[in-house]
């Protein structure tokens, strides 16, 4: 089945990246300094009293609150190598190391993103704190080549530093948007892209500054994903659109999902390496397949086996598909999908067919592939990090676990780590070649 031009549906609408930077150079709408936020408190050394968080006392978990699960003791899987506790035990709401696998940053409800190295993380102590934000920060990150590293806060503040130059209390760039709702760093040039509550979407070319929005669609960007050629961006919406941008031009090349008052939010979205495809997951627990060369829908998958309703739910609420993915290891063409109730599917996206699908203990929050082997993981509303092998269609095994919902999971570029964020304020590090 040729999955770039066989056309499913009839519901359709109207590798190596290039880096050349110079096109953000081009027709730049908007070029922005936030001159309002004192810079001296943007960053601080890490060595200071008690403010730092120190190694969570895994012994006395057990003493927290009723509301809290049953964290490490209690848990028979395997347990994280390392625990970190730096955002003062408030929300850790991403996580995210670098390509070179030795540096790992954080972001929380304290309003502070937190920067690991090697060292730092067997001490416990962060080597940094960025500071400078207004809100929690919810997304945070390493540039393509590590040289540059960004934290962006709920209430629109973008901050990024250069990586070399981590004793500079001056970011390299401090910016502002509206309310924000994403942020990530193109794959192969040192642009960064953030999305907007009221539908704008934000670049950046760093360290200049120099930006462009793409038109705002007035609902709010959900997520957004680059297409491999670097040259395209396909967002979705609130509203249940689905847009794909020329970032030259800055215009819609397709609209690829036109909303109808029956339509409804667009909360994950991911593209194929292999195919001019992209899948885009929504609140009511499908999964849409849309060509990127022509804007057409090629399918439309069912993540949840309810109708899109949580089992057993007398209130009717919606299955939500809260994160999908595309697997990046290997020649298989496999996407696997999670539901909020925890219903976990896998397709083979070359004949557009069911691989596996199991219901988890838990709903599921994050979803992320092995970088090495056809291996996810999940995150789970219980605390815990379920390894999923697409081969054998079975959790493999469990990790954690941490006492409340995880929010974030990322690994490492090398495959060797996986770094889980969670409610209760702590960051697990597991070793995946741990048997």
């Amino acid at each position: 089945m040729d999955i770039d031009s066989k056309e499913v549906s009839s519901h359709s609408h109207s590798h190596s990246p290039d880096s050349d930077e110079g096109d953000l150079d081009e027709d730049l709408i908007e070029i922005i300094y936030d001159d309002d936020i004192d810079d001296d408190d943007d960053i601080d050394d890490g060595n200071y009293g008690t403010d730092q968080g120190d190694l969570a006392d895994i012994e006395d978990e057990g003493d927290d609150s009723d509301s809290l699960g049953i964290g490490i003791d209690a848990f028979s899987g395997q347990k994280p190598n390392i625990v970190l506790k730096g955002h003062q035990d408030a929300a850790v709401f991403c996580c995210s190391f670098d390509t070179t696998c030795q540096r790992l940053i954080t972001g929380g409800e304290d309003d502070v993103a937190n920067i690991w190295d090697s060292t730092s993380i067997e001490s416990r102590f962060p080597v940094y704190k960025c500071r400078g934000h207004k809100d929690s920060v919810i997304s945070a990150s390493f540039s393509y080549d590590s040289s540059f590293f960004s934290s962006a806060d709920l209430s629109g503040i973008v901050k990024v530093w250069r990586s070399s130059t981590l004793k500079s209390t001056i970011p390299v760039l401090s910016l502002e948007t509206g309310d924000l709702t994403w942020s990530f760093w193109h794959f192969g040039s040192n642009v960064l892209f953030a999305g907007c509550e009221d539908g704008s979407i934000y670049m950046w070319k760093v360290p200049s500054g120099d930006c462009k929005i793409l038109t705002a669609v007035g609902s709010k960007c959900e997520c957004a994903t680059l297409l491999p050629d670097g040259k395209r961006l396909v967002a979705g919406y609130e509203n249940g659109a689905v847009k794909l941008f020329d970032l030259k031009s800055g215009q819609v090349q397709h609209n690829l999902y036109i909303p109808t008052p029956r339509s409804c939010a667009v909360l994950c979205i991911d593209k194929c390496q292999n195919h001019d495809i992209v899948a885009a997951g929504n609140f009511r627990g499908r999964v849409h397949i849309y060509n990127t060369k022509t804007g057409k829908i090629l399918n439309t998958l069912q993540c949840s086996p309810n109708g899109g309703r949580q089992e057993d739910d007398e209130d009717g609420n919606a299955d939500s598909v809260e994160s999908l993915a595309f697997c990046t290891s290997g020649n298989v063409d496999y996407l696997a999908a999670g539901t909020v109730s925890g219903n976990v599917a896998v397709w083979d996206i070359s004949t557009m067919c069911e691989r596996m699908r199991l219901k988890q203990d838990a709903g599921l929050t994050k979803l992320v592939w092995d970088s090495k082997v056809p291996v996810f993981y999940t995150g789970g509303l219980d605390g815990v990090v379920r390894a999923i092998d697409a081969r054998t269609c079975k959790i493999e095994r469990v990790m954690g676990r941490h006492r409340s919902e995880v929010l974030d999971l990322s690994v490492s570029k090398d495959g060797t780590k996986l770094v889980s964020a969670s409610e209760d304020g702590s960051t697990f590090i597991f070793s995946l070649d741990q048997a």
